[in-house]
């Protein structure tokens, strides 16, 4: 029976944390205000990773500040970047927090990034060994063959995809060793590298399928047939010539590093997770503590503090004909406390309509009652249409139970559901818990007390926006 392939995952700290910073809201913050947000999406990239991946062997690279072999080739390098705002730089050390908890060893090196540092330890550990680079750019594709693969984010941290040979020839019509010329002849505006003026990506594709190398280029366009390329190309490749070697220099990732590197030391596990929670629990990580005990069952794992978090799916019910709305109405009476929420057309509580309501009483259903879009309705009672201050049938048969004294209600913002109402001739009684106080009171220093804030950094979920519901642009839906 064939032995099982060993794992080496080397994490590419610095591109996975400035994804992570763009992709995670800035409201991420620990109770006394500190941003947490790409130690946030850093970690649970993390986590995912590993459970998807399970490592033998992980290390984590960084970048060391000051400039590299790059700057000193080129001046230029980087020079239009935009430095990183300080609250970025301030979360590397809580970063590196992380990685210490999870036993994980960390390379940083003056005068190198961390790509070098990875380009270097994909060579030095054996051909047996399958090395995958976690990543937030595509720079690393080049290092791509048959024993290494890149396993990156796609749009958000929730989602990932593994480059290999194939997937990278997929994506690019090249092969991964084209990729240093193909960065060659485009060039790459992050890193201020020039490439050749006038040559875009489909236009460095194009070449490199037809000449295979930034080398089988120059060599044909300095030949005295060059009817294979246009003459304006041809042009532009002889006048930016010195730019197209300049820049295959500085893409091409370092492999020679002097580091020293000991692979037992990168062994994965021996961990112990009462140290890990602990740290999730300062920084308030608190929708990611079950995801630790998802790596259970790797050799060496130490039992710890385990924290266990389920959340249980209600059953979503559209309250849309009078029969229905008669028997949700008889459930919610019979209620001595329930959470509701309006979803309303604007924030002016004066001008707003509402949209619809929801209500839920326990975690087996939430009930969703369309308000204003009511025309669809069954019944003429409820195909009523809406005037100026007269309250919609729903609200009149609702009136005595929101107005009942002995049924506590809860929800979010509640005194803008309260002045809502007022307009419609309905005075709340009983509001007995507000999320969003509560969210002041724990943390009177943060700014940010919004559902969305509230449910991803307690629960770790996503709201959906209205942009995700009704769409953008012409193909823009209405409520």
């Amino acid at each position: 029976m064939k032995a099982k392939q060993k794992k080496f995952v080397i994490i590419d700290g610095n591109a996975l944390i400035h994804r992570s910073f763009h992709a995670i809201p800035p409201t991420i913050t620990t109770h006394d205000g500190v941003m947490v947000n790409a130690v946030y999406g850093f970690t649970s990239f993390l986590l995912k990773a590993l459970k998807e991946l399970k490592p033998d062997y992980i290390v984590l690279t960084l970048d060391k500040k000051g400039p590299t072999f790059r700057h000193e080739e080129y001046t230029e390098y980087k020079a239009t970047r935009v430095k990183a705002p300080d609250e970025l730089y301030m979360q590397i050390p809580y970063i590196k927090q992380v990685a210490e908890s999870f036993n994980i060893p960390i390379f940083e090196m003056q005068g190198y990034e961390a790509d070098d540092l990875i380009g270097t330890l994909t060579k030095k550990v054996n051909h047996g060994i399958e090395k995958i680079i976690i990543s937030g750019d595509l720079d690393t594709l080049q290092l791509v063959n048959k024993d290494t693969k890149v396993y990156t984010m796609k749009k958000s941290v929730s989602e990932s995809i593994i480059y290999d040979i194939k997937a990278v020839k997929e994506r690019y019509n090249l092969s991964p060793d084209q990729i240093i010329d193909y960065k060659a002849l485009r060039g790459d505006p992050s890193d201020n590298i020039p490439g050749v003026s006038g040559i875009g990506e489909k236009g460095a594709i194009d070449l490199l399928v037809q000449f295979k190398t930034l080398d089988g280029i120059y060599k044909y366009i300095e030949s005295k047939n060059t009817d294979k390329v246009k003459p304006r190309l041809v042009e532009l490749l002889k006048k930016d010539k010195k730019n197209a070697y300049l820049s295959q220099k500085l893409a091409t990732i370092k492999c020679d590093v002097k580091i020293n590197f000991d692979l037992d030391k990168a062994k994965f596990g021996g961990y112990s997770k009462k140290e890990i929670t602990d740290l999730f629990s300062r920084l308030e990580f608190r929708s990611l503590m079950h995801r630790i005990d998802e790596l259970d069952g790797k050799d060496g794992v130490k039992p710890g503090v385990s924290v266990k978090k389920e959340i249980k799916k209600a059953n979503f019910l559209l309250v849309d004909t009078e029969k229905k709305f008669s028997s949700f109405l008889k459930e919610l009476q019979k209620q001595k406390s329930f959470c509701f929420g309006l979803q309303t057309t604007s924030t002016d509580f004066l001008q707003c309509h509402i949209l619809a309501m929801s209500f839920a009483w326990s975690t087996d259903a939430v009930y969703y009652l369309p308000i204003e879009n009511s025309q669809s309705l069954k019944t003429d009672l409820f195909s009523y249409q809406q005037k100026e201050k007269q309250a919609h049938p729903y609200l009149d048969k609702l009136k005595d139970v929101f107005e009942n004294p002995q049924i506590a209600k809860q929800g979010h913002n509640l005194k803008f559901a309260l002045e809502v109402l007022a307009q419609k001739n309905i005075n709340l009684h009983s509001l007995s818990f507000d999320t969003e106080i509560a969210s002041y009171l724990l943390s009177p220093d943060n700014r940010q007390h919004s559902l969305e804030s509230l449910c991803f950094n307690k629960l770790g979920l996503t709201i959906l926006t209205e942009e995700d519901i009704l769409g953008k642009g012409r193909d823009k839906i209405t409520w």
